[in-house]
C-alpha cells in the first residue's frame, strides 16, 4: 500500500510540480480571510500551497492536509537532502541561516508522521495567500529517523488539523499547528478551512483554500449541509484530533439500475471516517469497491502495488457510464460521486483510480471523494459542512452566518 499517515500519515508520490499561474479572486473578501491558490504534483495524488519564507523571502511548497495537524518547512541541509542533489528542489526548502528574520525558539519539533521527522521551532515572516503574518511560530525539519518512508521530492505538509492529545482543552495550545498559530497573529479571526478542489486535470488553476470564516458560494451546487466532528479527544475513534465524521451508508448505482448498499454502525449514528485532503485514495469497504472496480472494467484482484488502480481512459468520459456512488451522513444529507469523476488521467496518457478496499470498515476519504464535495472544517464548532460541488469559474467569497454553520438535524 502506498499511502501513510501520521503515524498515519501520507508520504508524497510526486516526481515534478508543474508551474501554474496562481489567481486569487479580485472581489473584496471578507475580513480577517486568505485564499491560498493550490496546485497539484505530477502524479495527481496531492495539492499543494506556496508559502513565501523569511527574509528575503524564499518560496516553499507545503502539502495542504487535513489528516494532521502540525506544519514545519525543510532544512536543506537535512541527510535526506544531501543525499540526492534535486531531492529537495521541486518542493523547496527554508535557509533559516539565510534569513535576517529567522530567530530559534527551542528544540525538540516532532511532526508526528510516519517518517519521524524532527528538528527545531523557529519564528519567521512568512507569506500565504499575499497575506505577510510576522512572528509565525513553526517546526524545523532537519531529520528523518525512517527515511524509506521519504521519497523524492520531498516535501514537507502544512497540517489542517487541530491536535487534541497534546494541543490543551481547546486543542489550539502552543505547537506547530498552522490555524491557531494564523489566528493568534490576527491573519484570520476564526480557525476554519474550506476547500474547493476543482476539476480532475493536472493543470487546474482554479483550485483553492479559504483559511478563517469564509467559504467560496459559487462553488456550492445547492445547500451546505452540517455534521458534528467525531469527537477529537477520543484516541480510539478520531486518533485525538479533528476532521473526522461518521458517515452511515453508501449505495453504488450502475447504468442497469443495479444497487449494491451497505449501512454503517448504529442507525443514524454511523462510523468514523477521515476525510483528509492529504490522502489521495478513497478507503472503501470491500463491497462497495468490488461493485465500483467492475464499473470501471475491473476484474480480479486490485492491484496493492500500485497507488492507483489502472484502468481504461473511456471511463473518463461522463457520456460513457452514469453510474455513481452515494455516500450518506446520517440525516443531514448525501454526496453523490459520478464513476467518471473517479478516474484520474496521467502525464503519459494512461488512466487510474485512487479507490482501495479495507475490508468490511471505512476508515479515511481521501481526495478522490473529496473532489466531488465543496467542504469546510470548522475547528471552533466542531463540525464540517458539505455540499455538492459546483464547477465554476466564478467566485462568490462570502462570511460564515452569524456563529457559523450549525449540525443539520
Amino acid at each position: 500500500m502506498f499511502e501513510f499517515k501520521r503515524v498515519s500519515l501520507a508520504f508524497l508520490t510526486a516526481s515534478t510540480l508543474p508551474v501554474f499561474a496562481l489567481t486569487t479572486a479580485t472581489s473584496k473578501l471578507p475580513t480577517s480571510t486568505i485564499v491560498v491558490p493550490l496546485t497539484r504534483n505530477v502524479g495527481l495524488s496531492a495539492y499543494y500551497a506556496e508559502f513565501q519564507v523569511g527574509t528575503p523571502p524564499q518560496k516553499v511548497l507545503l502539502k495542504v492536509d487535513t489528516g494532521s495537524p502540525r506544519y514545519a518547512f525543510l532544512d536543506p541541509r537535512n541527510p535526506s537532502c544531501v543525499s540526492g542533489s534535486t531531492a529537495c528542489t521541486t518542493f523547496g526548502t527554508f535557509d533559516n541561516l539565510t534569513s535576517s528574520t529567522c530567530r530559534y525558539v527551542e528544540s525538540g519539533f516532532q511532526d508526528a508522521l510516519v517518517d519521524y521527522g524532527s528538528g527545531d521551532y523557529l519564528r519567521d515572516t512568512f507569506k500565504l495567500g499575499g497575506v505577510s503574518v510576522e512572528d509565525m511560530f513553526f517546526g524545523y525539519t532537519s531529520f528523518f529517523a525512517f527515511s524509506s518512508h521519504v521519497y523524492p521530492p520531498i516535501s514537507t505538509i502544512a497540517g489542517l488539523s487541530l491536535e487534541c492529545q497534546f494541543g490543551g482543552p481547546g486543542c489550539d495550545g502552543k505547537g506547530a499547528y498552522l490555524l491557531p498559530e494564523l489566528k493568534n497573529a490576527s491573519a484570520i479571526d476564526y480557525m476554519s478551512v474550506s476547500f474547493y478542489l476543482g476539476p480532475d486535470e493536472a493543470n487546474i488553476t482554479s483550485a483553492q483554500m479559504i483559511l478563517g470564516g469564509a467559504y467560496d458560494k459559487a462553488k456550492v451546487d445547492g445547500e451546505l449541509f452540517t455534521v458534528n466532528m467525531v469527537d477529537p479527544r477520543d484516541a480510539e475513534l478520531a486518533n485525538s484530533q479533528t476532521n473526522s465524521v461518521n458517515v452511515t451508508a453508501m449505495e453504488f448505482v450502475s447504468d442497469g439500475g443495479n444497487r449494491t448498499s451497505e449501512t454503517y454502525g448504529e442507525k443514524n449514528v454511523g462510523v468514523p471516517v477521515l476525510l483528509d485532503t492529504g490522502v489521495a485514495s478513497w478507503y472503501m469497504t470491500k463491497l462497495i469497491f468490488n461493485a465500483v472496480f467492475a464499473a470501471l472494467g475491473g476484474s480480479g484482484e486490485p492491484n496493492r502495488a500500485s497507488p492507483y488502480q489502472p484502468v481504461d481512459c473511456k471511463y473518463r468520459d461522463s457520456s460513457y457510464s452514469k453510474s455513481y456512488l452515494s455516500v450518506q451522513f446520517g440525516t443531514a444529507g448525501a454526496i453523490k460521486v459520478p464513476l467518471n469523476s473517479l478516474v484520474t488521467k496521467f502525464a503519459d496518457g494512461t488512466c487510474g483510480s485512487f479507490i482501495y478496499a479495507r475490508g468490511d470498515t471505512l476508515s479515511t476519504f481521501g481526495v478522490a471523494f473529496l473532489r466531488s464535495a465543496y467542504i469546510i472544517y470548522d475547528q471552533e464548532n466542531l463540525c464540517v459542512s458539505l455540499g455538492q460541488v459546483k464547477h465554476s469559474n466564478k467566485t462568490e467569497v462570502v462570511a460564515f452566518p452569524k456563529g457559523g454553520f450549525k449540525p443539520s438535524p
